[in-house]
């Protein structure tokens, strides 16, 4: 059993290496031709994180920001053979080859040798320069710093491998609905990054997940995302991409753009229109902009809400600043998106006590 589980961890980081060097050439390719061959400007800071958090608040992952901001910084200057040495002599390379080769050979060169080429080269230089470092970059961004900043927005805890029971979902995934079926085929799931905390008295939890059915193919890739309100509503309701649930009425809600992308199905209209005020509604619309799909499902006190990402917590890039990458701005907006939705979601409980200012 000890010889399984060690060999399906070196697939497992055999197969993650490989994601990692595959992001760095795609990323160093790409950096090489739109920035020194086409000589486009980078784009100006940008001022997410300063509009979203405080002084103080900025002040809770500092620690963490500082030595990873350095690490990232010796990498980038780590990877000059290869963005001044490596890259342009194959650029150099390519050229030469249209002169030397024939027109016949150099179709099947291009075809077969030249993509190898254009791999093989710069993975081996990556390798021996900056790689090790940039896996431990990535692993300290993610598991590091990345809840370091979470907690820039009051108490959350975070959990490497921590996970939201099955029993708590599993059987709250309607049958019938085209994108809501998933109940019926899940045989496998994996968890990882979990999220925890309190907002104005509501417990939310947050978690990337992986569904399988019994073919071991995946049926969903994304986040969880588990609330629990201060006040139990009648029936269930639904919210899918697709068809309405069957076993339920569709709901037909005010016209906008939460109702022309997503449908919503309930076993008591009243319910489901008491809780989906068209503030909700912006603030779940919201939520989907920033994911490739969204379903919901509320049954009583408890919101479940499923948002379809193939890759939450990209890759970092290096040549970036860290609190100026796409995958910390992301995050960022993702849990302001939450806590705006958990405030509207009380606005309907008057005798709930009144918003406060984020704890730091």
């Amino acid at each position: 059993m000890a010889s399984t589980n060690t060999s399906s961890y070196q697939v497992s980081r055999k197969l993650k290496q490989s994601g990692i060097m595959m992001h760095l050439l795609v990323s160093e390719w790409r950096s090489f031709i739109k920035h020194t061959l086409l000589r486009k400007q980078k784009l100006p800071p940008s001022q997410q994180l300063d509009i979203t958090l405080d002084d103080a608040s900025r002040k809770t992952f500092e620690d963490a920001l500082l030595p990873l901001e350095t690490l990232r910084q010796q990498i980038n200057q780590d990877a000059w053979i290869l963005r001044k040495v490596a890259l342009p002599l194959l650029l150099v390379y390519m050229v030469a080859c249209l002169f030397v080769f024939p027109v016949g050979k150099l179709l099947s060169f291009w075809v077969l040798a030249l993509p190898l080429t254009l791999l093989c080269l710069p993975a081996g230089v990556i390798k021996e320069t900056f790689f090790d470092a940039y896996e431990h970059y990535n692993d300290q961004f993610r598991h590091a710093f990345i809840p370091a900043l979470a907690k820039s927005f009051g108490d959350i805890e975070y959990q490497q491998n921590g996970y939201i029971a099955e029993e708590r979902f599993k059987n709250r995934l309607p049958m019938g609905a085209t994108s809501f079926d998933l109940g019926l085929a899940i045989a496998r799931t994996e968890q990882e990054d979990y999220f925890s905390g309190t907002h104005r008295g509501c417990r939310w939890e947050l978690v990337q997940a992986n569904f399988f059915n019994y073919k071991h193919k995946s049926t969903f890739k994304g986040l969880l995302l588990l609330l629990e309100l201060p006040r139990s509503f009648e029936g269930t309701t639904v919210i899918n991409m697709r068809n309405p649930v069957k076993g339920a009425q569709r709901v037909h809600l005010e016209q906008g753009e939460f109702s022309d992308h997503l449908i919503v199905s309930s076993t008591d209209q009243i319910s489901a229109r008491s809780w989906l005020t068209p503030a909700v509604m912006e603030r779940l619309y919201q939520l989907r902009l920033l994911f490739d799909g969204l379903k919901g499902h509320l049954a009583g006190s408890n919101l479940l809400l499923m948002l379809d990402t193939p890759n939450f917590l990209s890759l970092p890039p290096i040549d970036i600043p860290l609190t100026e990458t796409k995958p910390c701005l992301h995050f960022v907006s993702e849990l302001e998106t939450l806590y705006q939705l958990i405030d509207t979601l009380l606005a309907q409980f008057p005798d709930l006590p009144p918003q406060t200012p984020r704890a730091v």
